[in-house]
C-alpha cells in the first residue's frame, strides 16, 4: 500500500489540528467535527448543506445525540451556520477555523445546555441507509488515542484509501465511508488487500443486497467477503507459482 502526497486529502493546518486536540471535546463532538471537516475542507469548500440525518449516518450516531452535541458546538462557535435550512434544503454549516472566537470552558464543556435548540425540527427528516443504532461516547483512553491519531486520519494522503472511499460513496450514493469504518478499510489495505478487490466486492454484494430488497448500512457488511476473496486469490497465486516453477524446470 503506497502513500502519495499528490493523492486527494483534506487540507487542514497543523495549528487547527493542535487546537482541536487540546480541547476536551467528547466522542460525539469529535465525530461531528471530523465529519464536517471531511465534507467541507475535504472538497475545498468552507461550508456545505448537512442535515442531522447525514451527520448521524457519517458518525454512526443517533440523530438525537447528534442534535444535542451539534447545538453545543454551534453555541460555542466551533461550528458556524452559514444559511438556515428550508423544507427542501439542509442547513449550510461549516467549521470555524478562527479558534480564537471559540467560546469554550474546558471544565464545563460537556455540561453546556443551550436554552434553545439551534437545529430546526425539520432537520429530523429520514436519510437513505440511516443507522438505527448509536455508539457510546469515547472514554478517556479512546479519546486520547483519537487525539494522537487525529492528524493521520484527517489528512487522508493514502491513494488506495481515497479510491475506496470515493467508490463507496458512488455505490451507496453518499459522501463516503463513515469515520467508524476508516480503521477497518485501513487495516485491510495495510495487509495487502487491493483497492480494486474491495471495490469489486462492494459492487457485487451491494447489487445483490438491493436486488433482494435490502440496504447496506456500513462497510462491515463487506468485510468477511473481502477477506475470503483475498484469501482465495492468494491461494490461487500460490498454486500458479508452483506450476510456473515446474514448467521452468521441465523446460
Amino acid at each position: 500500500m503506497s502513500s502519495q502526497l499528490d493523492a486527494p486529502f483534506t487540507r487542514i493546518t497543523n495549528e487547527i489540528l493542535e487546537e482541536i486536540a487540546k480541547r476536551k471535546f467528547n466522542g460525539t463532538q469529535y465525530g461531528i467535527i471530523i465529519s464536517i471537516l471531511r465534507n467541507t475542507y475535504g472538497f475545498q469548500r468552507k461550508s456545505h448543506g448537512m442535515s442531522l440525518s447525514f451527520i448521524a449516518e457519517a458518525t454512526d450516531t443517533k440523530k438525537t445525540q447528534v442534535k444535542r452535541e451539534l447545538d453545543k458546538l454551534i453555541e460555542m462557535k466551533v461550528i458556524k451556520v452559514y444559511a438556515e435550512g428550508t423544507y427542501t434544503t439542509s442547513r449550510e454549516i461549516g467549521f470555524n477555523k478562527n479558534f480564537r472566537e471559540w467560546q469554550i470552558e474546558d471544565s464545563t464543556l460537556n455540561r453546556v445546555h443551550p436554552k434553545k435548540s439551534t437545529v430546526p425540527e425539520s432537520e429530523y427528516g429520514e436519510y437513505p441507509n440511516s443507522s438505527t443504532g448509536g455508539v457510546p461516547e469515547l472514554g478517556y483512553q479512546e479519546r486520547k488515542s483519537f487525539k494522537e491519531n487525529l492528524k493521520e486520519i484527517t489528512t487522508g494522503e493514502n491513494n488506495d484509501f481515497e479510491k475506496v472511499n470515493k467508490e463507496y460513496g458512488r455505490i451507496h450514493q453518499c459522501m463516503g465511508l463513515k469515520p467508524s469504518d476508516w480503521p477497518t478499510v485501513t487495516a485491510l489495505l495495510s495487509k495487502g488487500v487491493q483497492a480494486d478487490l474491495i471495490i469489486n466486492v462492494m459492487e457485487e454484494k451491494h447489487a445483490k443486497k438491493v436486488e433482494d430488497g435490502g440496504k447496506v448500512h456500513s462497510f462491515s457488511f463487506y468485510t468477511n467477503a473481502i477477506k475470503e476473496k483475498h484469501k482465495g486469490i492468494g491461494a490461487k497465486n500460490s498454486r500458479m507459482s508452483i506450476f510456473d516453477e515446474l514448467e521452468r524446470e521441465l523446460g
